[in-house]
């Protein structure tokens, strides 16, 4: 599992993976997240990188999409 470059709220790295509930969860700030396809509430989107599972909530025409953590296109 990758981890994210950083928080999707505040920026910082200190991110880390939860792997028994599995979601991020950032020790700065608090904020947490998930990306498990498994989550009943899980939508398929353009903005998942399909390498590391990061998700890009930055609007964006760019084609091809280029993920900012892994630094992938799609």
């Amino acid at each position: 599992m990758n981890t994210p470059a950083g928080c999707k709220k505040c920026g910082t790295s200190t991110v880390v993976y939860d792997l028994e509930y599995r979601f991020y969860k950032c020790k700065t700030c608090g904020e947490y997240w998930a990306y498990d396809k498994d989550d009943p509430d899980y939508e398929e989107t353009d903005d998942i990188c399909p390498v590391c599972g990061y998700y890009d909530d930055s609007p964006s025409t760019d084609e091809p999409r280029k993920c900012y953590n892994c630094g992938s296109e799609w």
